[in-house]
């Protein structure tokens, strides 16, 4: 069985960036979470800004 997952992040802040967003999202998945290392080829991400 192949499962995918698709983590959606809703954002509300001061001073948000796609590029800090995106850096922050990366190093959270890349970095600092063993279990999406695992499974990297099966997780994707979106994010969407919200008004604060």
């Amino acid at each position: 069985m192949i499962i995918k997952v698709n983590v959606h992040y809703k954002l509300a802040g001061e001073g948000l960036t796609p590029e800090k967003i995106e850096r922050a999202i990366t190093l959270s998945l890349e970095k600092y979470c063993s279990v999406s290392q695992s499974l990297r080829s099966e997780i994707s991400w979106s994010y969407t800004i919200v008004d604060s």
